[in-house]
Order: structure tokens, then C-alpha cells, then sequence
């Protein structure tokens, strides 16, 4: 999830920030909250039960509700990461018809994102 979104963030750096100074700066911030999102979930769930044993029995905290908050980020960063690269397709150099060609393959993307759901 984390590696995979990155990956694709990068491939955004790579081929897009030549672009505009707001799609380097919305790659950046997208990875690090991501990054960041990830490594405090991850963080969360062994850190909330002590000790660790307690993560499987009803003593600790009910995890349906951070689940439920995890869910609802990575989701944000999904949509985030799908909508990123519209400003700049938007605006080649091209028919609108191959603009809306090239938007719908990005936003393809919108099926990974909804099918969990």
C-alpha cells in the first residue's frame, strides 16, 4: 500500500514537476503525508495495547474505529494521487479528445481506489 503509492508519486516527480512549481510541491506533500500517515498507523497499532499479547483480546482498545480512520486517509490519499496529474493533462498541448483519453486512463485508477468498498 505505502511502497506502491510512493512509487507512483515518484513516477509523478519524475515525468511531471517539469510542469508547474504546485505539481512538485503537491507530489512532495501527497508522499510525505503518506509517508508519514503510514508509519503513525503502523506505529498506533502495536503501540496501543501493552502488552503485546493484549492486541488479540477485549482489553484493548476497539479497533474497528481506528480502522475505520485508517481507512478514510488512505482513501483521501487515493483520490489525492488519482486527481494530481489532471491540472498538467489538462493543459497540453492537444485535442480535447485526447486530453479526455489520456484523463480517463489516469482516472482508471478510480477502480482500484472503489473496489475495496
Amino acid at each position: 500500500m505505502l511502497f506502491g503509492k510512493l512509487s507512483v508519486l515518484a513516477l509523478y516527480h519524475r515525468v511531471f514537476t517539469f510542469a508547474s512549481r504546485w505539481m512538485k510541491w503537491g507530489v512532495l506533500g501527497t508522499g510525505l503525508i503518506t509517508l508519514l500517515w503510514f508509519t503513525s498507523g503502523t506505529l498506533g497499532v502495536f503501540l496501543e495495547c501493552r502488552p503485546l499479547h493484549t492486541i488479540w483480546t477485549e482489553n484493548c482498545l476497539p479497533a474497528k474505529s481506528s480502522s475505520i480512520v485508517f481507512a478514510a486517509v488512505n482513501f483521501a490519499t487515493d483520490v489525492v494521487v488519482l486527481v494530481l496529474p489532471q491540472r498538467v493533462i489538462w493543459k497540453l498541448n492537444r485535442s480535447p479528445r485526447d486530453r479526455l483519453a489520456i484523463s480517463g486512463l489516469f482516472l482508471l485508477g478510480i477502480l482500484y481506489v472503489s473496489g475495496p468498498m
